[in-house]
């Protein structure tokens, strides 16, 4: 008898096992990525997936429906569209004014710092002050860098801007060099990294180690402390860091 039953038991397990696993995978895909990833057109639809995929969004597994709504679990187009607006409707999730908060849901500190901002304020009121997307574009969703920084700036911080009345024409050149700030600041704290641990090997380095990561913590509070655009204080925050990072390497020696 048992040499009857556990082999029906061996085959049930694996029938249930597969299917659990078929269960899964289906209930996983996102319909919206399904779909618009096999559109072929050369439509607005199909550069925007394209901009997508190869985005950090889309690496991370963050999918259409997280920013525009609708269910993704649906393959019906109809009802996988229901509650997606188009973005110049102000119920939109994607709406220019809404942008921050929809961002929010994931971003959140981003967001606390950016409503404190006078970008936030312009945008609120006036709806002119820029958004994430203004810096961060809406589907290549990409982190600036100083050399395009100062060229976005630009595009309000003119002599010539209807944008704002206080022209600020140096801002886009502060904007840049904080930026380059922030790319020192964290190529040093990578270079510290490896630093440690090649010091390990032959030193004691644990209070270091703990210093690098307290470094760490700060360095990423004010990447999320920048979206306030207090140009001036985050660099002399940055300016801090590096000889915070420059302290912690002189103490290995």
């Amino acid at each position: 008898m048992k040499k009857i039953v556990l082999p029906l038991l061996f085959a049930a397990f694996c029938l249930f096992a597969t299917f659990s696993a078929q269960s899964t995978e289906a209930k996983e895909k996102n319909q919206c990525v399904e779909c618009h990833q096999s559109i072929n057109d050369g439509s607005i639809v199909q550069k925007e997936y394209n901009d997508y995929k190869k985005s950090n969004h889309a690496q991370k597994g963050v999918t259409c429906d997280k920013c525009h709504g609708g269910y993704a679990d649906q393959k019906d187009k109809e009802i996988a569209h229901r509650g997606v607006r188009p973005a110049n409707d102000r119920e939109s999730l994607v709406h220019f004014q809404k942008i921050p908060s929809t961002c929010g849901k994931c971003h959140r500190a981003e967001e606390d710092a950016f409503i404190s901002s006078k970008h936030f304020k312009k945008l609120s009121t006036s709806g002119k002050g820029p958004n994430c997307v203004t810096c961060h574009t809406p589907k290549k969703a990409r982190i600036l860098t100083s050399e395009v920084v100062r060229f976005l700036c630009r595009e309000c911080h003119n002599k010539d801007s209807s944008y704002t009345s206080n022209k600020l024409t140096s801002i886009p050149a502060d904007a840049q060099n904080t930026l380059t700030l922030f790319e020192k600041t964290t190529l040093n704290a990578d270079w510290l990294g490896e630093y440690l641990s090649l010091a390990t090997k032959t030193k004691d380095v644990s209070s270091q180690q703990k210093q690098y990561q307290d470094l760490k913590r700060k360095v990423k509070r004010a990447k999320v402390d920048w979206h306030h655009f207090k140009i001036y204080d985050t660099q002399v925050t940055l300016r801090e860091l590096l000889h915070e990072a420059e302290d912690i390497k002189e103490s290995i020696k």
